[in-house]
């Protein structure tokens, strides 16, 4: 069974280039379904978890870090 993280409003999952909101439970909320949400911060959900480890760390292993390599 494998988990994906999901927005605590619609249920529907996360991807890592979508934009989402922490809130004021620190919980991670697409930016569309905040509604009329406290707001702590906002960016990608990569950004997210890079800037709050504390409250995010934990969802990395969901959304392993890309490292590209240029090749000329």
């Amino acid at each position: 069974m494998r988990i994906v993280p999901h927005c605590g409003a619609c249920m529907q999952p996360l991807k890592s280039s979508q934009h989402a909101i922490l809130d004021d439970a620190n919980g991670l909320i697409h930016k569309n379904c905040a509604g009329g949400r406290m707001i702590k911060d906002q960016g990608t959900v990569d950004e997210l978890i890079d800037r709050h480890p504390k409250w995010l760390g934990d969802l990395r292993k969901y959304y392993p870090k890309r490292n590209f390599k240029l090749i000329k």
